[in-house]
């Protein structure tokens, strides 16, 4: 449940004293704050998701209906294909057992990630009575490095344990995909947690008065499992009971949208791929690939904004009684790039912006352009991250469309329906470039391993490169 605004006596509180004169607030907020525009609040409120609302259409249940049926013939395809070639049915169980290799220890790991999240909630409460107590200015800026070192030393922990379990467990896809997109949230949390609570307030030497009080850690329990990064002190609640018929149609959701992955990975991405660097490598070859992926590609982005965005975050959102629901807005209605980015994904856009843009327009620089930058030059290394722990490997595309290329497509001066198909051709052939690539460097790597030396370079050189100087060395 989460605490209305009103605390219970058990909450810390510190109390600086009330400023007598605007001229007092000017000395602790930077000038060129002041100076700036200000920038707008997220303003949580009821709203249901953009896709209950198409729901209610009848057109939209008639498309929705028509990938139900497609699932239906996917599956029998499967049961007819698996029963005639193998003689037995797997129903997908060989990809997913493969997939999702090293589970358990990323279960493990999940726990112990949540165990780092209560230290800081601990440290949190800690450092707010401790800095109650201190007077002089010399031991809050001694109390407020070691809270800041702690507090670093834990996320880094954090995100490294993670990384080092996908390394040395050397889990598969599913597996290191559910422990890093999970580190990465609740780390996203943390911080969030962090600097609402005590990130306006660690001067040492305060004169503006405002009073901290830490919830409970039973409101933090349910910011820590609530589908929203950005922490309040409340948040909207439905009143209504939950919905389980509701509950159990998203949960059906994510196996359907799991299985319609599993097909797309057995039927294109396998055999399209599997025998890159047994043989030459052609051109010909890796463009009809890649535009064999172009539509494969595009229905995985599809359903994976659906699963993650819409079927997830509706499940939690309904179990924990979350009112505001708008996780996407409509953003295969845009234009350009920029409102791409801003609406299909409103949970992490809407973190980067309060604590990543804000922070830099108000401390580094006013300039849009420059903390544009900065946000998504951060989120792009943040998916590099990522995938190449997911997949093990260094093929730096993803940075390169998302981080390069898309900052420069987002000031171009698109609009109309004009503006929406080139947004359009632009996501389809990313998605599949960046699908194709990865795909080509995995299966090169299981096909042609590298011999390392000891040198940096060498580890980081993509294995492609590696089977075509191989071939290459071969035909002489």
């Amino acid at each position: 449940m989460v605490l209305a605004a009103t605390q219970s006596k058990a909450d810390t509180t510190v109390n600086i004293k009330n400023p007598d004169s605007i001229d007092e607030i000017k000395n602790v907020i930077p000038p060129k704050v002041l100076k700036s525009k200000p920038l707008h609040e997220k303003v949580f409120k009821d709203s249901n998701s953009y896709m209950t609302e198409f729901l209610k259409d009848e057109h939209i249940q008639s498309i929705y209906n028509i990938f139900g049926v497609a699932l239906f013939y996917i599956i029998t395809y499967s049961i007819s294909h698996d029963y005639f070639t193998h003689g037995r049915i797997y129903f997908g169980w060989l990809t997913i057992e493969a997939g999702f290799k090293g589970l358990p220890y990323a279960i493990a790991c999940w726990f112990i990630m949540h165990l780092s999240a209560f230290l800081v909630y601990f440290g949190v409460s800690l450092w707010l009575k401790v800095n109650a107590l201190s007077k002089k200015v010399i031991y809050k800026s001694c109390i407020n490095t070691f809270f800041l070192a702690f507090y670093i030393t834990t996320i880094c922990a954090s995100f490294a344990l993670c990384a080092l379990c996908c390394l040395h467990y050397n889990l598969r896809m599913g597996s290191a995909l559910f422990i890093l997109m999970e580190s990465t949230r609740l780390v996203m949390k943390m911080h969030a947690f962090v600097r609402s609570t005590i990130g306006q307030t660690a001067n040492p030497a305060p004169t503006v008065n405002s009073t901290i009080q830490l919830p409970g850690l039973q409101h933090y329990i349910y910011f820590l499992f609530a589908p929203v990064l950005i922490y309040r002190t409340s948040y909207p609640r439905t009143t209504t009971p939950i919905r389980w018929t509701f509950v159990w149609a998203r949960s059906m959701e994510i196996l359907a949208a799991v299985y319609y992955f599993i097909y797309f990975y057995e039927r294109f991405i396998r055999p399209y791929y599997r025998e890159f660097g047994v043989t030459t490598p052609h051109w010909s070859a890796v463009i009809e690939c890649f535009y064999g992926m172009l539509m494969p590609s595009t229905l995985c982005l599809l359903l994976f904004v659906y699963m993650l965005l819409y079927s997830i975050q509706n499940l939690f959102a309904e179990l924990l009684h979350f009112g505001d629901r708008r996780f996407f807005t409509n953003w295969w209605n845009v234009t350009n790039y920029r409102d791409y980015f801003i609406k299909w994904n409103c949970l992490v856009q809407d973190w980067l912006y309060e604590y990543i843009y804000k922070d830099c327009y108000s401390y580094l620089s006013s300039n849009r352009y420059v903390c544009s930058f900065l946000v998504v030059t951060i989120s792009a290394l943040v998916h590099e991250l990522l995938i190449g722990l997911a997949l093990q490997l260094f093929l730096p595309i993803n940075y390169i469309c998302f981080g390069i290329l898309s900052y420069i497509i987002m000031f171009l001066p698109l609009r109309g329906r004009f503006g929406n198909v080139i947004v359009w051709l632009l996501i389809i052939f990313g998605v599949a470039l960046q699908m194709s690539f990865y795909s080509m460097e995995a299966f090169a790597k299981m096909n042609c391993p590298k011999k390392l030396n000891d040198n940096l370079l060498d580890k980081l050189v993509p294995c492609i490169w590696t089977c075509i100087q191989n071939h290459r060395n071969s035909d002489k």
